[in-house]
């Protein structure tokens, strides 16, 4: 029998999808036992969650000159919740430029997400440098793009390493932008946020990713990082835990999810034990730009034509539990480009609390394309957001290929929905509002790909915990996600959130989160 919840979903999906994500954080928020010593104080009310959101205003649109393309788009940046250190500063930053540099034809948006002890200073420098840097790289090389952007980006690095007042030598933050000029699009991108394009192809909305992560599980990079010198290799393989290897299986981040917990990371040596960066390129991180760390970003041009229906950039608290394909459908699904951030920033958020016991700060900007009359009429394209399902993702690294047999494909099947079950398939966006009030009392830790949580067998400097308290300590009760509450609306000039420096680390966290710091890197 349908559920009223199954009713409402089909009526208004992306407001029904709130609205239950609401309602299970609420049921999360005093969930399992508190110990005498834990401060009560460290629970966010409703309130307090919604305080850390910035966003932008509802309702902005562009028109892209001449080229018959209007964007809505939108923006919203949520702060993390971190138990041991609660007024932890929200390290991710966006820009949204409409009319960049006087040109009606062109509009820039870009994303940063810091890290390190510094980070958030990394990435607001960044941010609130980008539109200038930029201009001043595109009077260098006015007819090349590519060279503009590189020489941006390196530029952004150079003056991060000089400034008095920022100490990068363990801090960063990585950099992603969208550049569109009349109907293209090309996008830069350094380190781990990214750009998924939503894209019809013959009756399906597809992702398109217009960037690849760049961390040690690729082959190429982890090549690239031991020729600068670098020795990459997992926490646990650094501590002598578990043998040296690299199979890491070349995992694709946009289609698969690592939740292995023990991810590849960048070293300087295993005597010095630093930085363990889950990524290998980033704006600033002096230690690791020594060892191949650097801020040459990877480019990608492409041709908006009418089959271009909505995109998305984020950091990467989104992508830690959900794959470009979810992330797509749950856009198509909104009718706004602010209720579709609310909404992919708050299901982000319910997962981490799902699967760890703080989350990641969460930004997401988002911009649905509309095409007039003149250029609509190719095959698949439509006036609004479609609402035909998506294409099933590409074949998993391991699964069934072109000639692949009966088998392979139930295996591939399998899979689907096993990952379905934890959140994390095509199908999670409605299988994991069950998922959620099963395991809502069964929160573990866990240990993400993007954060460094040293066990103590490291670093005397820092306040670890062993795998022995990961199984007795129980973790502090969730904060509440809220993805149809009002936010503060921003003017358009204003589309840069600002919040007040400084914060603690967090890719290379020394992340008790049971125990107050003693120390920090």
């Amino acid at each position: 029998m349908r559920s009223l919840l199954d009713d409402a979903i089909l009526q208004d999906p992306c407001a029904a999808l709130g609205r239950h994500i609401q309602q299970l954080m609420a049921k999360c928020v005093h969930n399992g036992d508190v110990s005498d010593d834990e401060d009560e104080d460290e629970h966010l009310t409703e309130e307090e969650v919604l305080e850390r959101q910035e966003a932008s205003a509802e309702g902005l649109t562009y028109a892209v000159g001449q080229s018959g393309m209007t964007l809505r788009y939108a923006w919203l940046t949520q702060r993390g919740f971190y138990p041991d250190d609660l007024d932890k500063n929200n390290q991710d930053a966006c820009k949204v430029i409409p009319t960049y540099g006087g040109n009606p034809d062109e509009f820039l948006m870009a994303v940063f997400d810091g890290h390190g002890k510094v980070g958030d200073q990394v990435a607001y420098f960044a941010r609130d440098h980008i539109e200038e840097t930029l201009a001043a790289s595109r009077a260098r090389y006015p007819h090349d793009l590519t060279k503009a952007h590189d020489d941006c980006f390196k530029s952004l690095n150079g003056r991060v390493h000089g400034h008095r007042d920022i100490d990068d030598t363990m801090s960063g933050t990585t950099a992603v932008s969208a550049f569109i000029k009349g109907r293209t699009i090309h996008v830069a991108n350094i380190g781990d946020s990214r750009v998924v394009l939503g894209e019809m192809q013959g009756d399906k909305l597809v992702p398109v990713p217009l960037s690849i992560d760049q961390t040690p599980f690729r082959r190429d990079e982890r090549e690239r990082i031991r020729e600068a010198g670098g020795l990459v290799c997992s926490h646990k393989q650094l501590s002598g835990t578990l043998p040296m290897h690299d199979d890491w299986g070349d995992l694709d981040l946009g289609e698969q999810l690592d939740d292995s917990g023990d991810p590849p990371r960048v070293w300087k040596s295993a005597k010095s034990q630093i930085p363990g960066c889950a990524f290998t390129r980033s704006l600033g991180d002096a230690i690791g730009e020594e060892v191949g760390v650097n801020a040459e970003a990877e480019q990608v041009q492409k041709a908006l034509d009418p089959s271009a229906k909505m995109i998305i950039l984020a950091s990467d608290g989104v992508w830690e539990f959900m794959t470009n394909h979810v992330v797509i459908e749950m856009i198509a699904q909104c009718g706004t480009p602010l209720e579709a951030c609310r909404a992919v920033v708050a299901e982000s958020y319910r997962l981490w609390l799902q699967h760890d016991i703080r989350t990641d700060d969460i930004t997401a900007v988002i911009a649905y394309f509309e095409h007039d009359a003149s250029s609509s009429s190719a095959p698949g394209s439509l006036s609004g957001v479609p609402a035909q399902p998506l294409a099933p993702p590409p074949a998993k690294v391991g699964f069934a290929v072109a000639g692949g047999g009966a088998a392979e494909e139930e295996e591939a099947e399998e899979e689907e929905k096993e990952q379905a079950a934890r959140g994390k398939g095509p199908g999670a966006i409605s299988s994991s509002f069950a998922a959620m009030a099963a395991n809502a009392d069964k929160r573990k830790h866990y240990n993400s790909r993007r954060t460094f949580v040293d066990t103590g067998t490291l670093s005397q400097a820092t306040g670890g915990w062993s795998d022995d308290d990961e199984e007795s300590q129980e973790a502090p009760p969730a904060a509440e996600a809220l993805a149809t509450s009002s936010t503060a609306a921003v003017p358009v000039a204003a589309t840069t959130p600002q919040v007040t420096p400084p914060s603690s680390s967090r890719r290379f966290s020394n992340l008790n989160p049971f125990k107050k710091r003693e120390a920090s890197l």
